[in-house]
């Protein structure tokens, strides 16, 4: 269930979103309220302001990476005496181009079952379809051995253990040792993935090492030199540089935003630079440090928040079309936008960097693109982390049936060191080679296929799309060196914003548990309150409602029940925190 943040600020800030499923929560800076300077004249960004960050070498942040270095990751080879089978239910999103028209096809799924002896019958449903394929599988009763996303279609494991569609895989974790390892290696991870009463419904996603960022933002590269100034950290310096590029390019949008979408992970770490509280993904709950879980949209601060976008609107650096402006993906209006000097800073995504700065030359030859940091308060002041490519996403579920242990065996065999070496690389040799350090690189035959084939297209030729213990530094090679420079700024942000984390944390809704009760108590006051907050919260940046009905506003939800989601949140989240994983 998307969370209200997301819902209700991705109506005013709709930023981009990354190429996972969901994105890891972020953690929200320091606490403190937001300055008056926010809403006045703002400083010029060439005026002496502090460094606007330190190295990620020179200041301490949160270990986040998982911990793999002591964890045997060998397995025997083949698992099984005899050749069996098992049934898998995924969906299917192949690129465009790529040579392959099912998973079976797929050299690493081949080259996994010469190893394991198991092979694989597919159920393979469109990922336009999948919602509505899941449902009709739950309705029937009829489950595959294997289920991909039966978490991110279901929702609640401990519904779904205990109505016997899946397995608590606590009772299997002798069949995954290598899964089992990591997570009693990784209690902080083990913690987020169990419920309440400790049962594992998922095989999880899990990155070798501390993730990359993928997504950001990005600013005209060429407009700001033109401009002569440097790029923007501040709040001030932002409307700065967006008032510079209003009055010389006359853009469109100089910012560019949307109401509706699918770019939206960036949303609420944008607005967490006025707002501290309501730092996070898909969440408006923030956890203070002594346990209490407090409501965003109806805080002063989110006051100071409207009142700074109400004065950027009034002054056209947000557009006056973006409450009708879609954002939808790569061949967009928004591509349309950002690619014909109808923008000067806009979220993006690494993948389309390249296409970007391509199609923007086919009419301006100096078109440009750089990377710049999340909009922060005060320059030397941590604000909550980008997304990274690490996050916990749950992959595969094994349905309670004969094959249960065997499914469990398959699926650990994808944490091993030779199926994690299939799943991001593929084939030795073919696919990939081994440099002098021991690293693997993409040969040719992906970056640069002969027959003509994009790099994603071959990728799924050899590569599982599942991931489930993958390498993020795997799409170095495939990046332009511009690109490269994009992703360096956006992850050095993202390790310098990890230190507000020790302060406060979003409470993730994805990992707690509610009771059946709370969960359709929950839902019945978030629908409601998530439609008044996000259309006033339109109304408020665009002057149809005064910002003196703020506390009117706020009367409304609490009328709405909003203690009651708050406490709701409360007790599963106290919950969460006296859980000791598996």
């Amino acid at each position: 269930m998307k969370r209200l943040c997301a819902a209700v600020l991705t109506l005013c800030l709709l930023t981009a979103c990354g190429t996972t499923a969901a994105s890891e929560a972020a953690a929200p800076a320091a606490e403190s309220s937001v300055s008056s300077a926010a809403v006045e004249a703002p400083t010029t960004a060439t005026e002496e302001t502090p460094a606007p960050m330190e190295s990620a070498e020179e200041i301490s942040v949160q270990e986040t990476a998982p911990k793999l270095e002591e964890l045997d990751r060998s397995v025997e080879l083949p698992i099984v005496e005899s050749p069996q089978t098992l049934t898998v239910w995924t969906r299917t999103n192949f690129a465009g181009d790529a040579p392959l028209s099912s998973y079976s096809e797929c050299k690493s799924i081949q080259t996994a079952e010469e190893l394991t002896g198991i092979h694989v019958d597919f159920t393979e449903v469109s990922d336009m379809t999948e919602g509505e394929s899941f449902n009709l599988m739950i309705a029937a009763g009829d489950y595959c051995d294997v289920i991909y996303n039966f978490l991110g279609n279901y929702g609640s494991a401990a519904k779904a253990i205990s109505e016997g569609i899946i397995v608590d895989l606590r009772d299997y974790l002798d069949d995954a040792p290598i899964y089992r390892d990591f997570l009693e290696q990784n209690p902080d991870i083990a913690q987020k993935i169990t419920t309440d009463d400790g049962e594992l419904g998922a095989f999880y996603k899990i990155a070798e090492h501390e993730g990359r960022v993928y997504e950001g933002w990005v600013i005209r590269k060429d407009w700001l030199e033109k401009a002569e100034m440097d790029a923007p950290v501040t709040v001030d310096q932002w409307h700065d540089v967006l008032a510079a590029f209003r009055d010389q390019f006359q853009p469109q949008m100089p910012l560019a935003l949307g109401s509706s979408g699918t770019y939206n992970s960036l949303t609420s770490a944008w607005t967490a630079a006025f707002i501290s509280p309501m730092g996070g993904y898909n969440d408006t709950f923030c956890a203070n440090p002594d346990g209490s879980v407090t409501f965003g949209p109806t805080s002063p601060e989110f006051k100071d928040y409207l009142e700074t976008m109400h004065q950027w609107y009034q002054e056209g650096i947000i557009s006056g079309d973006f409450v009708s402006f879609e954002m939808n993906g790569p061949f967009s209006t928004f591509t349309s936008v950002v690619t014909t000097g109808n923008s000067g800073i806009f979220p993006a995504q690494a993948d389309y960097i390249d296409n970007y700065i391509e199609t923007g030359r086919t009419t301006d030859p100096d078109y440009d693109l750089q990377g710049i940091v999340n909009i922060h308060r005060n320059a030397d002041e941590a604000i909550p982390a980008h997304t990274v490519s690490s996050e916990l996403q749950s992959i595969f579920s094994v349905t309670a049936g004969p094959n249960a242990q065997l499914a469990a065996k398959w699926c650990n065999f994808w944490y091993s060191d030779v199926g994690a070496r299939l799943c991001t690389y593929g084939i030795e040799g073919e696919s990939y080679e081994v440099d002098e350090n021991g690293v693997p690189q993409y040969t040719d035959l992906i970056l640069h296929n002969p027959d003509g084939y994009s790099t994603d297209g071959m990728k799924m030729l050899y590569c599982v799309n599942y991931c489930t213990l993958f390498d993020p530094d795997a799409e170095k090679g495939t990046l332009s060196d511009t690109v490269e420079g994009v992703v360096e700024v956006w992850t050095a942000d993202q390790k310098i914003n990890e230190a507000a984390q020790d302060v406060y944390s979003i409470v993730n809704l994805d990992y707690l548990t509610m009771t059946t009760e709370e969960s359709e108590a929950f839902a019945t006051l978030d629908s409601d309150i998530n439609t008044y907050v996000s259309e006033y919260t339109l109304k408020f940046i665009t002057g149809d409602v005064p910002l003196s009905e703020y506390d009117a506003y706020c009367e409304t939800i609490v009328s709405m029940g909003v203690d009651e989601v708050v406490d709701i949140v409360q007790d599963a989240y106290t919950r969460y925190t006296s859980r000791s994983g598996i």
